[in-house]
């Protein structure tokens, strides 16, 4: 039917807008301030692209996932990480993204990308990833 071509076709430029929204994420989400909460002014421009895409396709919605690297005590890590994706929901709802569309989750450092015993490593870990969810 109609209906489901027009599905397939929301679907895809969703598929895309997405793979989009990693791409320019894995650009510039990163955090750089091992103690801030607070966004870089590099990462506003991804995020301005990445609400831009949002408001467009209205299916899109993101898991903001915190990471940090093992520099610290997990307890403090888990609430660092935490704070770091909840200032990224904050900054997508301030710009009008619906609450229900974004959602913070602070993994500590349980899941590093690099090697924590390097300088370049802890950087690469100390992140925020955009996973979209349904």
């Amino acid at each position: 039917s109609m209906f489901d071509g027009e599905h397939q076709d929301r679907h895809r430029r969703l598929m895309s807008a997405i793979d989009d929204i990693r791409r320019r994420a894995g650009d510039g989400v990163a955090v750089s301030m091992f103690d801030a909460t607070k966004l870089t002014k590099a990462s506003y421009a991804t995020l301005d692209d990445i609400i831009k895409l949002m408001k467009k396709i209205e299916a899109a919605n993101l898991e903001v996932q915190g990471h940090t690297d093992d520099t610290g005590s997990e307890k403090t890590n888990e609430k660092l990480s935490q704070g770091r994706a909840q200032a990224v929901v904050d900054y997508f709802v301030e710009k009008g993204i619906a609450p229900n569309r974004v959602r913070a989750v602070g993994f500590g450092s349980r899941m590093p990308i690099a090697d924590n015993k390097t300088k370049a490593g802890r950087a690469k870990n100390r992140r925020v990833e955009l996973v979209p969810f349904q």
